[in-house]
């Protein structure tokens, strides 16, 4: 892995809005959040210097995702330093995902992202939940798509992934696949050990 500059909560609250807002699963959970407000201006043509338009980034990522309110993903949250990396294949193999039910299932209880991919090619469906979805954004990465950037927390050791769990599963099945793909730019907020484990 390899730093490439420091970042910001602003940056990546877009960063989370754009991969959310075309999501199936999140996608209207945003628009009823922004009630009037213009989403194209706020995700699409966003604007990092104002800070009328952060302000209202924030409170759609506060009442849809619960961010900076200590509920739903980003309870117990910490306040960590947001930096921009890159990340090769090797990196992304010691990626976990969250501490959630489906995602454990998926990876066959270990939580990383890189057992996925066995789970999915034995055809055994989660929850009996097909896996459609995950063979399109691998189509689409080794078609060479560059898709919004994974946002992951990290204590310096582990790294756990906040936003991007079915992009990361899609790089897995590339990988399983012998697909070879470039380093992938990510975003890592940094926090302390005891911060990471209360949110983990």
């Amino acid at each position: 892995m390899r730093f490439l500059r420091k970042s910001s909560e602003d940056e990546v609250i877009l960063e989370f809005l754009c991969a959310e807002s075309g999501s199936i699963r999140f996608a209207q959970d945003i628009k009823a959040a922004a009630g009037a407000a213009d989403l194209d201006a706020l995700i699409r043509d966003a604007d990092l210097g104002s800070a009328e338009q952060c302000a209202r980034r924030r409170a759609i990522m506060a009442a849809y995702r619960g961010w900076g309110k200590d509920r739903e993903l980003f309870e117990r949250f910490p306040n960590p330093d947001w930096q921009l990396w890159e990340f090769d294949r090797d990196d992304l193999d010691a990626v976990k995902y969250i501490d959630y039910s489906y995602w454990n299932e998926l990876s066959g209880g270990t939580r990383y992202a890189r057992d996925s991919a066995a789970m999915i090619k034995s055809g055994r469906l989660v929850y009996d939940m097909p896996y459609d979805y995950f063979h399109e954004i691998a189509a689409r990465l080794a078609d060479g798509e560059a898709p919004p950037r994974m946002i992951f927390l990290s204590d310096g050791r582990r790294f756990t992934v906040v936003e991007g769990h079915a992009r990361i599963t899609g790089y897995h099945l590339c990988f399983a696949s012998g697909v070879q793909l470039p380093p992938v730019e990510v975003f890592v907020g940094m926090t302390d050990a005891a911060s990471f484990e209360r949110w983990d």
